[in-house]
């Protein structure tokens, strides 16, 4: 017997959610699913290959954002333009004869649980060949909801904008996504998934960009860099900056220029050590304040230090209110194009401040007097097309009042899109919201045949590792639970945990709400990419020991498994999903002339080496230490106790 699978949605988080379906045997021996993946456009890829604009280019790196188990070469850039992030896509699937199971120009009508066990996919094809295509009314035993995070436009309420966007939905074909804009007043208006090139802003035109993310960055850059007579970005409660890449900020005698272009600094995010920061901390002071308070006290001092303010690196204006100005409450914004643009009118220009610039500072890149200029959320339009912003205490609230009037040619909204599953729409309580997903965000404990995949938002990292150790860990839960075992091949028996895996513990991944109306943990669904990673590996006995990493593997590979980050790839040297040759193909990754080992090994600059490494591990490592021996110790002498009671 097999069990049958069905996933919807073929862009990363549901790629390789099949993928570890359709390997499943090769682990399990006696486990198969057969196994259907629904696209509704004509292509896979998702965002990155149908809802892309000029110059894209992701913000995660790739040594953090590629699979575990499939790289691209060594020479590739460090960041994927979304061309060649879909291509990377399409050779995964090639690499792992995928492409059988993946049905495109199929749309998922509805989604409804079947009375016998199961559920019920009423599938429609709208491709062009017919022959030995699923549609219909088909019976899955499982579902896995890959659909992602950018599918329906946000379109928040404006007073006095009245206008009807196009949607984006799972049905839309390429040509209803073409760039076009709707026109309100004699003012085009486009939300960013229609938005294309520099060409749609035309020329010597006042640009109103309503949003302040990753998309309103690269699209005001986009702006301001075109034939445009002004460009505003308008946010509504500030956001934080964080560079792509490590800040190189020495200076010394105002140095003009920054790092060797040849030879770019470190991605930041592959410059974190696991090490006492998930690794190895007991779980009560994981759980506690004390990790996110020195954090919190050294990344903005460093900010400080090295740019002159303690919001975003170099970001002058634009940050969040002072309650949600702490690390454990940030969704960091990592397009970095648009700050020189936004802070240069802001930078402060009192004496201490140049001589900070002269010794220390990160490179400061030329804007030829171009800038952006900042706003409060609009409160209204009126009907001549006259906005007006909300006034507050910003200083970007005070420059733009005093300008008087403006009015825009073109508005574009920057602000994101709304969680919706229209194929579920209709049924009820029967199937789970994503805010009732307790088991880790994936299912409902009380149903593990119906998973969400992909539908976190790491604070600063990416969702498809994050989709990649989801997937894993809903296979597995599939494979072990009990009321699965009759599909399987008589003789299927529960695989073991290794005993080197580190033993399961619950760790704070979730991050945290400091103002009433912005929990992001709930509306953004937001976690801690570091503990929430190895919170799945953990969960599925993925995490091996530090011993185990040291006595198997070898200096080189504990060096990269302790001073790195929880890449995707550490936690394929044990557990469920490993085999000799994939320990071995993870092992060769974190040599020190591997891929991974390479970037670990690179310091990205003493100051930040010395911030966000040396000083975790002074502070935590003795005391983690200290309490993992109390708590073995304390272990140990229970378990005498009770050998004692029970002779």
């Amino acid at each position: 017997m097999e069990m049958k699978v069905a996933v919807i949605g073929g862009g990363a988080s549901g790629l390789v959610t099949l993928k570890y379906l359709v390997q499943a045997h090769n682990f399990f021996p006696g486990v198969r699913f057969k196994v259907d993946l629904f696209e509704s456009r004509n292509a896979i890829g998702g965002v990155f290959e149908h809802q892309v604009y000029e110059d894209a280019e992701l913000v995660s790196s790739k040594q953090l954002t590629q699979f575990s188990d499939f790289r691209v070469p060594l020479d590739a850039p460090d960041f994927f333009k979304p061309c060649d992030y879909v291509q990377y896509l399409r050779d995964y699937v090639e690499h792992f004869e995928l492409g059988k199971h993946i049905q495109c120009d199929t749309l998922v009508k509805t989604v409804r649980i079947c009375p016998d066990g199961g559920h019920l996919l009423d599938l429609e094809y709208n491709g062009s060949n017919v022959e030995n295509k699923i549609t219909g009314w088909k019976h899955y035993d499982a579902v896995a909801v890959c659909s992602g995070l950018h599918v329906t436009p946000f379109i928040p309420d404006i007073p006095g904008l009245t206008i009807d966007l196009w949607p984006v939905s799972e049905n839309v074909d390429d040509a209803t996504n073409s760039g076009e804009a709707d026109e309100w007043c004699g003012i085009k208006v486009v939300h960013s998934s229609k938005f294309k090139s520099r060409s749609q802003f035309g020329h010597g035109k006042t640009i109103l960009i309503l949003g302040a993310g990753e998309t309103a960055m690269d699209i005001a850059h986009l702006a301001v860099t075109s034939d445009t007579k002004r460009v505003i970005m308008s946010h509504r409660d500030g956001f934080i900056h964080a560079p792509k890449r490590v800040p190189q900020p020495f200076r010394a005698g105002g140095r003009a220029g920054g790092p060797d272009p040849n030879k770019p600094s470190k991605p930041l995010d592959t410059a974190i050590a696991s090490l006492f920061d998930t690794a190895y901390v007991p779980g009560f002071v994981q759980r506690g304040p004390m990790l996110w308070s020195v954090y919190d006290l050294f990344v903005k001092n460093m900010a400080w230090a090295i740019s002159g303010t303690r919001a975003g690196f170099d970001q002058w204006a634009g940050g969040i209110s002072r309650d949600r100005l702490y690390m454990d409450s940030i969704m960091f914004c990592k397009s970095d194009r648009a700050m020189p643009y936004i802070s240069e009118q802001y930078r402060s220009k009192s004496l201490f401040n140049k001589a900070r610039t002269w010794l220390i500072n990160m490179e400061l890149k030329p804007t030829g007097g171009r800038k952006i200029d900042l706003a409060p959320w609009p409160c209204h339009f009126d009907e001549d097309g006259y906005v007006y912003f909300e006034k507050n205490d910003r200083p970007e609230s005070d420059l733009i009042r005093a300008d008087g009037r403006i009015r825009p040619d073109m508005v574009v909204y920057c602000t994101g899109y709304a969680r919706s599953f229209p194929f579920l729409c209709g049924q009820g309580d029967v199937y789970p919201t994503l805010d009732e997903l307790s088991h880790r965000g994936i299912y409902r404990d009380i149903d593990d045949d119906i998973a969400f995949i992909g539908f976190v938002r790491p604070s600063f990292g990416a969702i498809p590792p994050l989709a990649e150790l989801q997937a894993q860990l809903w296979v597995y839960d599939l494979i072990r639970s009990p009321g699965h075992h009759s599909k399987f091949s008589k003789g299927f028996v529960v695989p073991a945990r290794h005993p080197d895996a580190v033993k399961p513990y619950n760790l704070d991944y979730a991050i945290h709400c400091r103002a009433d109306t912005h929990n992001f943990a709930q509306t953004r669904r937001a976690v801690d990419q570091e503990a929430y990673a190895y919170q799945l590996a953990v969960d599925a006995g993925s995490a091996p020991t530090w011993l185990h990493v040291l006595k198997n593997f070898g200096p080189e590979v504990f060096y990269t498994w302790a001073m790195g980050p929880n890449f995707n790839t550490k936690f394929r040297l044990m557990g469920p999903w490993t085999n000799s040759k994939v320990a071995a193909e993870a092992a060769s990754l974190m040599r020190k002339d591997g891929e991974l080992g390479s970037v670990v090994r690179e310091t990205g600059g003493g100051v930040f080496f010395f911030t966000y490494t040396i000083v975790p591990l002074i502070l935590f490592g003795p005391m983690s230490i200290f309490l993992n021996l109390l708590i073995g110790l304390w272990e140990l002498l229970a378990g005498i106790f009770l050998l004692v009671i029970e002779g």
